[in-house]
């Protein structure tokens, strides 16, 4: 997934060691994908805890929701979100979040 303006920017200035073209945001200690049990547990629940405390249970796929609801709320191209997202259709999209 390609990546905003904005956030490689932000990456690039945490970790310019390591942010490049073909980098990982969340890489593994050998510098590959991160398996998603692994990134749940070692990056994203702790900054879930970090943000928001130890009494909301966030979950990866949440985010997903939220991605698509606020861009649906503020009008983005359905197309744009469709394609950024992964959803197979436009269809598919307005039906579950539209």
């Amino acid at each position: 997934m390609e990546l905003s303006t904005r956030l490689r920017a932000a990456l690039a200035q945490c970790r310019p060691d390591v942010f490049g073209d073909d980098a990982f945001a969340f890489p593994s200690q050998t510098g590959t994908v991160m398996e998603y049990q692994n990134f749940r547990s070692r990056v994203f629940n702790r900054m879930v805890r970090r943000a928001f405390g130890t009494g909301r249970r966030i979950t990866p796929h949440c985010l997903r929701h939220t991605f698509a609801s606020l861009h649906i709320a503020r009008g983005t191209n359905l197309l744009w979100i469709q394609e950024a997202g992964g959803w197979s259709s436009a269809k598919m999209l307005l039906d579950v979040y539209g």
